[in-house]
Parts: structure tokens; C-alpha cells; sequence
């Protein structure tokens, strides 16, 4: 889905691009749309991803929300515990159920961005073809989560538990992973997310960029689906990845899912077996791109 919007400014256009490839469990979502700022009043566009994790309830009650209860909620100050909140008011997920989702939002002004998340999908920003942001996960590996669950739940318990990690276009490594097991009986892998009638808390990330009349901005938010396909740590496809419009960086990822890998069982192992995965093996893809251009002048 492609759509070409003006923003309220003299000087730049804005082009939101979103993709889906549900290759597993089919819980991935794109939405973008229209705000006004509760505090300021001025209106942007925002682009968001989710991607939701055990039963299908969290999920599928975002997808339920319509689009002027969205626009509202992204205008609000603090527009993921605004979400929380609505979520956890309305949405009938079970009390033991374990049912939720991340939040990565955009929110664009006239002369600025604000990136917000909260969960494990991330956000990567590029002014004038350089990266110049990359949001952090949030998990027991994040310092500053890792300080917050201990503050809020002494009780918590972190779990060892076995994951991959690509390290090369064509290899592949196993690595040490950590649930965490919060009192309320919620284990995950991230360290909040909405869902999951509150349990795991919230602090989501803020980072604002300014742009002059002058700069390009391309922003890439996305599940991990993706982000677990990408060398990020290698300069080269960082620029790649900038290049390429949102239906290519889907053909990306879901072609390096489903490729022949080499994998070995640790960065020092030497010797690999060869294995590929089916689709059901691998995570769905959510992809939002957010060109900001300066407008052409006849």
C-alpha cells in the first residue's frame, strides 16, 4: 500500500510505503494516518508497525480500531500508554492469557520527527543517505530495561533460553537468549509490549530528529522479522537497505529467511551444518518507509 501525502509545510512531501509478509503466524500490521497534536495542535502524519506475539486477541482488536480512534490516540502526549490503556480497558484477553504486541510509531512534523517504541520491532532513521538512528530493543540484554524490571518487579526471573543470530549473508549462529518471567505469569523475550492486561509496565523510547528545508529523510520501521535478516553492524548493507523502496526490502528479508544457511553452534565453531527453514519457521514481516523530500520547485 503506497500513499503520497503533503505535509502542512512549504517545503517537504511525504510518500508512505507498507508491506506485509505473514509467513508464520500471520501477526504482523501496518497503519499510518493523520494527527493533531494534543499539546501544540499541529497536525502530521504518523506510520506505525505491530506485531503481536502469543494468541491472536491483542492483535487482532488493534486491527479492529478505526482510523479516527488511531489518529486520536497517536495525537495524545503519550500516545502507547494512551494505546495500553485502550487496550487493556477493551480488548477481552483472558487473565491468564498471554496475548500482546509492540508499538513503533513515527510521528512527522513539519520540520521533525519523534520515533516511539515499545517492544522488540524497531526503528531506523537515515538523514541525507547517512543512518543517523536505530532504536533499541527492548529485553533483559537492554541496560536500561534491565534497571526498570528490577526496579518494578524484584521478583522478576530471567531464564537462559537458545536463539540465532546472522552474522554474514550466508551464515548463521546459535546465541544465548533470555526469557523473562514476570509475576503475573507472562514470559517473553521483550521487556514490554502492549497487551497482556498491563503486566509488563511501560517506558517507551523517544528520539526527535529535525530536518531543514534542505534535507532528505528515509525511515525504515519494522518487525523483527526483518531487523533478524539485517547485517546491522555492516556498513554496506545498512546503505543498501536505504536504497530500496518497501516492496524490495520484503523480497529481502523473505528470500534471506527461506535461503540455505550455514549454521554453526557458536561465532568460534568451525565446522557448520547446512540447513534451511520453511515459511512456517520463519517470523512474519511488517514493513513501514517514510520518504520526507523536499518539494520540486518549477
Amino acid at each position: 500500500m503506497s500513499a503520497f501525502q503533503e505535509l502542512p509545510s512549504e517545503t517537504h512531501d511525504v510518500e508512505i510505503d507498507m508491506g506485509v509478509a505473514q509467513l508464520c503466524k500471520g501477526q504482523d500490521q501496518t497503519y499510518s494516518g493523520v494527527f493533531i497534536d494534543e499539546e501544540t495542535h499541529e497536525e502530521g502524519k504518523w506510520a506505525m508497525i505491530t506485531d503481536g506475539h502469543g494468541s491472536n486477541t491483542c492483535i487482532n482488536f488493534l486491527r479492529s480500531i478505526k482510523q479516527e480512534k488511531l489518529n486520536e490516540i497517536i495525537g495524545k502526549s503519550s500516545p502507547v500508554e494512551t494505546m495500553a490503556k485502550y487496550i487493556n480497558q477493551n480488548a477481552k484477553i483472558g487473565k491468564y492469557e498471554s496475548s500482546g504486541a509492540t508499538m513503533c510509531l513515527v510521528k512527522i512534523y513539519k520540520d521533525h520527527v519523534v520515533c516511539i517504541n515499545c517492544g522488540d520491532s524497531r526503528i531506523m532513521v537515515y538523514k541525507n543517505n547517512e543512518s543517523v538512528f536505530l532504536s533499541k530493543e527492548h529485553n533483559s540484554f537492554n541496560m536500561n530495561e534491565r534497571k526498570r524490571l528490577e526496579a518494578c518487579y524484584p521478583d522478576v526471573k530471567i531464564d537462559k533460553a537458545n536463539n540465532i543470530k546472522v552474522v554474514s549473508e550466508t551464515k548463521m549462529v546459535g546465541i544465548v537468549g533470555e526469557y523473562i518471567d514476570f509475576p503475573s505469569g507472562t514470559r517473553l523475550m521483550m521487556s514490554q509490549a502492549l497487551g497482556h492486561n498491563g503486566s509488563t509496565g511501560y517506558a517507551p523510547d523517544y528520539e526527535t530528529i529535525y530536518y531543514d528545508k534542505s534535507d532528505n529523510l528515509k525511515i525504515i520501521i519494522a518487525s523483527d522479522g526483518l531487523w533478524e535478516m539485517v547485517l546491522k553492524d555492516n556498513n554496506e548493507e545498512i546503505t543498501k537497505i536505504a536504497k530500496m523502496p518497501c516492496k524490495d526490502l520484503l523480497d529481502f528479508a523473505v528470500k534471506r529467511w527461506l535461503q540455505e544457511w550455514e549454521m554453526y553452534t557458536d561465532i568460534n565453531a568451525e565446522e557448520f551444518i547446512k540447513c534451511s527453514f520453511d515459511s512456517k519457521q520463519c517470523d512474519d514481516v511488517g514493513i513501514v518507509t517514510v520518504d520526507i523530500v523536499p518539494k520540486i520547485v518549477v
